[in-house]
């Protein structure tokens, strides 16, 4: 993704209900809110749905966009 400083990819272990679904989780780092907002909207992110589009057959779910601050 454009400006992506860091990127983590998790696969859950154990997940309490209502997660039960989950079974990816990829953190990204970004310098500021306004880079992730250009991410978001970048040429890039579309070329990545269009990824995610060719192996979504593969599995069941859906998919969550959290945006967050650490503290």
């Amino acid at each position: 993704m454009l400006h992506a400083q860091n990127v983590r990819v998790y696969r859950p272990w154990s997940i309490e209900a209502p997660g039960a679904d989950v079974f990816l989780v990829q953190e990204i780092d970004y310098p500021t809110r306004e880079s992730i907002s250009e991410a978001l909207a970048s040429d890039r992110r579309i070329m990545a749905m269009k990824a995610l589009a060719s192996v979504q057959h593969m599995y069941t779910g859906s998919h969550y966009h959290i945006i967050y601050e650490r503290l």
